[in-house]
Parts: structure tokens; sequence; C-alpha cells
């Protein structure tokens, strides 16, 4: 590692992250952390010599790419090494015009392009000889009625990528579970906007991970561990896990599948293990650092140091590791107990002891160094303020369901408001699904009506510029709406009147307008407040399939008949 002394890692926001701050800055690298979070924790780091924030990969696809040109094109580093998806995929797209600027450390795009895909590696699981899941490759929505499960549901739904960019935003699409047939069509055709669909029955057994770090198809370093902890519990990244000694079988299978790829870099294979069976199945493929990495280096084997060694063609010591130690995210670890306490599977007995462990010499805190206290300090002040939150939010909760009828009454006043609005703002979260679809709704009613009021939306937390979601913007399009000119726009930016009418689709929604806007709380109301055959809230379906979203169309469908008679109905008695 000697030549090797500026070194720049993106994803600071990582406890992956924190582990390569603090193994390189140890070695006597400078590291400059990167991140779109200024509260990244491994900012925190006594061994981040320099901090960058830069624009949101998933938010500002082309200013993150902007920032990096011109960041690496500025500063002189030996090496680049960003750490998750959320950089790696942006980067591949310019891959060699940042390459003359620096070096950076992630497999070729030909064999990255093969490990992103979640299709692609499926098929080269099967090549390799190892064990997959009954599976089955979508190429279109109509192919999912014909799966037929051996063992039924539940089935698995994977995106060919688990994060995919549509019109420069970024969308995390996420594996899922799914329970029947219609739950099926409805996530599988939202992710075929995407691309291809994987589609697999469900096993059963615990998480094991195995990371390695290989150099053009060999392999160099293995280590094995098994997830104690997944969160959802149903499955998923791991919050408490132990060091196991390395399985000659996995072994064998990582060595066999690291040559068919070629690859050169690090990678972790995620399998399940079914002790009934005595077999491994292989699940996905990560090319590159993963979240479990700072056990690995408390158990012995520095893959970050490996890796620069790697990447400056410099020799990669061999080393052993210790299997029985235990490392957690202790945020993850909080929110699994939380669950798991709710949870009636789960004994009391095994969530008490597990989280006794966390005294034992060989138990480590992903967050926690002795030479480097900080980040843990400051990942306890997150979880408490989070805490406080969740329990304030409960509060307002429980008051708002006291104010169940309030937020309802009068429905005179809302028909003398509306009466008199010169404008009607119809608020959600994001604004790129419920009160845009509500805008376009209203919009071409009365668009071409005189007298009609103005229609505009908004979001509590939008990100300005953002177009509407695709499932929106097609059942958008069975109304004979249009989404597709449709931008986000935040209410923070809209200079409020005493003329306009504020509709929120939540209770908390209400709370929250008001808390920002206390001249105009006469004014906020629920969109549901003129319908009291619906449900007092109508909840965001982000992350839902098409069968939910048009369901909740339907509603604010609904909603607004009350409303759209009210004030046709003045504009009627107007001379």
């Amino acid at each position: 590692m000697s030549s090797c002394r500026q070194v720049l890692v993106l994803d600071a926001d990582q406890l992956s992250t924190l582990a390569v701050v603090r193994s390189l800055g140890r070695h006597g690298c400078a590291v400059t952390a990167a991140a779109a979070s200024p509260h990244a924790i491994a900012f925190q780091s006594r061994y981040a010599s320099q901090h960058l924030i830069y624009p949101d990969p998933l938010q500002q696809h082309r200013a993150f790419l902007e920032w990096l040109t011109n960041t690496l094109t500025n500063h002189s580093f030996d090496l680049m090494i960003p750490v998750t998806d959320r950089s790696i995929v942006p980067i591949l797209t310019i891959r060699n015009a940042l390459e003359a600027l620096s070096p950076i450390a992630i497999a070729p795009n030909p064999v990255m392009e093969q490990v992103v895909s979640k299709c692609r590696m499926h098929s080269l699981a099967l090549e390799a000889g190892l064990d997959v899941p009954e599976s089955w490759i979508i190429k279109a929505p109509a192919a999912l009625d014909a799966i037929e499960p051996r063992n039924g549901f539940p089935l698995v739904v994977k995106a060919e990528r688990s994060l995919a960019w549509l019109d420069g935003y970024g969308q995390a699409l996420e594996t899922r579970y799914v329970a029947d047939r219609a739950t099926l069509k409805d996530l599988g055709a939202r992710y075929a906007l995407y691309g291809d669909v994987l589609v697999q029955s469900r096993v059963m057994g615990h998480g094991v991970g195995l990371g390695l770090l290989a150099r053009d198809g060999l392999l160099l370093h293995c280590f094995q561990y098994r997830r104690l902890h997944e969160l959802p519990l149903t499955g998923g990244g791991s919050a408490y896990r132990v060091s196991e000694t390395l399985d000659p079988v996995l072994e064998g299978q990582a060595t066999e599948l690291v040559r068919q790829l070629g690859w050169h870099g690090a990678m972790m294979l995620e399998f399940k293990y079914d002790p009934r069976a005595k077999m491994y199945w292989f699940i996905e493929a990560n090319g590159r650092f993963w979240g479990g990495l700072p056990l690995a280096l408390a158990a012995g084997v520095d893959f970050p140091r490996h890796l620069v060694s790697l990447y400056q063609n410099q020799p990669v010591s061999q080393s052993a590791y210790s299997a029985g130690v235990r490392g957690r995210n202790l945020e993850r670890d909080i929110d699994w107990t939380r669950s798991a306490v709710r949870h009636a599977d789960i004994p009391m007995t095994r969530i008490v002891s597990d989280a006794l462990k966390l005294v034992l010499p060989r138990e480590h805190i992903d967050s926690f160094a002795v030479d480097d206290p900080r980040p843990l300090v400051s990942e306890v002040q997150r979880i408490g303020c989070r805490l406080i939150s969740a329990a304030r939010r409960r509060k307002r909760l429980f008051a708002s369901n006291a104010r169940e009828n309030v937020l309802r009454k009068n429905p005179q006043q809302i028909r003398s408001c509306l009466q008199q609005a010169r404008r009607l703002v119809l608020v959600c979260s994001g604004n790129v699904m419920r009160s845009a679809f509500a805008e376009a709704y209203l919009a071409k009613l009365f668009s071409s009506q005189h007298g009609g009021p103005a229609i505009i939306s908004a979001g509590l937390d939008a990100q300005p510029g953002r177009p509407a979601d695709p499932i929106a913007g097609n059942i958008a399009q069975n109304h004979k709406l249009s989404l597709e000119d449709h931008r986000a726009r935040a209410l923070a930016t809209l200079e409020l009147t005493e003329n306009d009418v504020i509709f929120v689709m939540e209770r908390t929604q209400v709370a929250e307008a008001t808390r920002r806007y206390p001249a105009h709380a006469s004014r906020i109301y629920l969109l549901t407040a003129l319908n009291p055959s619906l449900p007092i809230d109508i909840v965001d379906p982000n992350g839902e399939g098409p069968a939910t979203c048009q369901a909740i169309f339907d509603q604010i469908i609904d909603a607004l008949e009350p409303v759209i008679d009210c004030i046709t109905h003045q504009r009627q008695r107007l001379p």
C-alpha cells in the first residue's frame, strides 16, 4: 500500500464504508470520505482526513456524475472506492472518462454488468453448478400467468436491478415476498417497467454470506459468516452475524463462479443453508463490499487493505480468520429486537439472550473502535433521536385519532371556503402520485369552465422536478389524463394566500402542514373531509403494485366528488 497515499471513498453514510475508512487510515492512507448526507457516519471517524458532500445519485444522477468528474479533475487520488450500488451503477455509465482521472476499485464493466443483473447472475450460477431455487425469468408481464410453483406460494420477486433510473431519478426496487397470484401480478408488472423480472420459490434456512477477493478470476481470500438476525424478519440484510469456519463446498462453488466471471476485486455471495437437506441455495451476488464487512475485519481479514494492494498491483498477503466472532449493526439490531418482540414465533428467551451477549469479549459493534469512538457516539445519538421521534409520532397519531371528528367536523365551513376559493392546493408527501393525480383530475374538469378555481399540487417533502411515478402515469392514462409533463414541486415554494384551500391526504399531514403554516390552519383539510364513507387517510401507495395504486386513486376520485359538486353548485348560482 506504500504507493497509495490518497484515496477517495464514496458512500460514507454506510457502516461498511466506515470500516474501509478505518482500515486504510490505520495503514497510512489519507482518506477522503464522501457522501450525499452531511451527517454521514464515516465523517465522524478520526481516519477521514477530509469530508466531501455530493448530490444524491438517486435524486440527482447527472449532478452526481458532474460532481465526481470535477472532483477527480481538481484532486489527485491514487484510488477511488465506491462502496454501494447507489454510486457504482451511475459510475459504470461514464467509467472510461472517470478512469482517465483516477483508478476505480470495481471490476471491469462487462463483468459488473453481469453481477448487477440478478437475472444474468442467476444463469451464471446455474452454469457454475450452484444450487438455485426454482426460478422463472419474466420478460413480459403476461408471462407471470404461466408461473406454477411446485411448492406453491410464497414466492420471491426480484427486479433485474436493485436500483433503476428513469428520467434521471433513481428508484430502489427491493426484493419482495408475495403470498398470492394477484400480488405477484401487481408487483411483477411494476418491476417489469424497469427490465426483466426474476421470480423464485422461497427456500428456508439461515442466511450465509461469503465475502471474497479475487484477482482476474483467481480466488485470493474467502470469509464465511452466518446471519443470526435478519431484517426484515422474513429475510434480508444482516443485523447480527457470526464468523464461521469456511465450508469447503462453498469455497469450491465460489472458486468456480469467480473463475467463470473472471472476477477482479471484492464480492459477496449470499446463500441460504437448509439444515434438513444439508445444502446451500445460491441467492444472489453483490459485486462490492457488503454490510457484514466490519465483522470480517474484526475476525482478522482486512479486505480494504487487500483491495488496495490488488489495485496497486502489489502482492496480496494471505491471512486466516477466527470463527465465532460476532458483530452487530447496532441500529438495525435494535429494529430487529423491536420487530421480534411483536413476532409470536420468536421466543422472548432468545431475544433477551442475544441482547445480553453484547457484553461478551468476542462481540463487536460495527460503529465502535477503541481508537475511534466518535462514530458510535454519533450512532447512539441518532438512534435516540429516532426513538424519540417515533414516540412523538405515536403521540400525535393518538391525538389525531381522538380528533377524527374534529378533522371532519363542520362540512358547511369547508363548503363555504370552497365557494370562496380561488385556488385549490392538493398536497401529499412527494407530489409524484396522489396529489399529482388529483391535480390532473380536477384541472381537466375545471380548465375550460369560467370561474373555476385554479388547481395546483405540491408535496410536503417533494424533490422538485421529479417526474410522476410511472404507475401513476399509467393509471392516469386509463382516465384519459396525462402526467407526462408533471414535475414535483415543494409546498414550501408556493406563496399561499388567504383564498387558498389546502387539501392533504393524511391526518399526520394536517398536523405537519398546520405546524408549518399556522396562518392557514383554518383552510387546511383532509381530502376525505366531505366523504365520511371513505377511510379517513388516503395512504401513500408508493412501492405497491398497480392494483393497490388503482384502489387508492379510486378513493381520491370518490373524495373529490363532493368537492366538485360544491364548486359546480356555487358556479351555477353565479349570475
